[in-house]
């Protein structure tokens, strides 16, 4: 995934690790943990949204910032409770072929939290298969995630 500006998310935080210095697509490969909110490209007016908002989002980034035709996997979609808020856990494999790139397979987590306010914010993790273990960190966050009221 590049970096820059996420169109998808407002407020973003969060962590990166370069996996691959020069990706074919140009400039850095990265994993990355983020939390921000949920941008405004995606109707949302309440919990009742979360399942459907949640898969439009891992829509939306799996179009905009991995290798294009890339398939994407739905491993696991659930309801989930973050912090006593209810949230929507999507975890998609995604393949793809890219010359020069060092990865072809990318675990993408995307959860949406229902904290309250108007927009549910974001925790999304993007990890490639050649750095298993970042894993164990992006499960780590993923439990200690906690809403600031």
């Amino acid at each position: 995934a590049g970096r820059g500006e996420i169109y998808e998310l407002a407020n973003t935080a969060g962590q990166f690790v370069v996996v691959q210095e020069n990706a074919p697509s140009g400039g850095q490969w990265i994993g990355n943990l983020l939390v921000g909110d949920l941008g405004p490209s995606i109707t949302y007016s309440g919990a009742a949204d979360l399942p459907n908002a949640a898969q439009l989002l891992t829509n939306e980034l799996v179009a905009s910032y991995y290798v294009e035709g890339a398939q994407a996997t739905t491993i696991l979609t659930t309801p989930v409770e973050v912090d006593g808020h209810p949230a929507h856990f999507i975890h998609t494999e995604l393949s793809f072929e890219q010359a020069g790139l060092n990865t072809t397979n990318e675990k993408v987590v995307v959860v949406l939290v229902d904290t309250g306010a108007s927009r549910p914010s974001v925790f999304w993790a993007s990890i490639p298969n050649n750095r298993v273990d970042l894993n164990d960190g992006m499960d780590q966050v993923y439990r200690s995630l906690v809403v600031n009221d």
